[in-house]
């Protein structure tokens, strides 16, 4: 590969991490899929998960759906508002 080859490669990189970032920055909602890694509180359905490798804990359920350690779910974060995250199914 020559230098040009190079350049325009990494540019097309620079590129690619810049709008990724951006559009995860957006304020608007984004539906994930995560993994429940605990029961926090069976008397509330909340949860213990990890979304993109990163652990979360007490996060509620919508209309109190039960799940079980290592189910999948979609979480539901608000406006790109990480605070307020809910689960709503599996």
């Amino acid at each position: 590969m020559n230098k040009f080859d190079e350049a325009v490669n990494s540019l097309k990189e620079g590129i690619k991490i810049y709008v990724d970032k951006a559009i995860e920055n957006i304020k608007a909602d984004k539906t994930y899929t995560a993994i429940v890694t605990g029961i926090y509180s069976s008397d509330d359905n909340t949860y213990n998960i990890k979304l993109n490798g990163q652990e979360y804990n007490n996060i509620r359920t919508i209309n109190n759906i039960t799940f079980n350690i290592n189910d999948i779910i979609f979480v539901l974060i608000p406006m790109g508002n990480y605070n307020n995250m809910i689960i709503i199914g599996g």
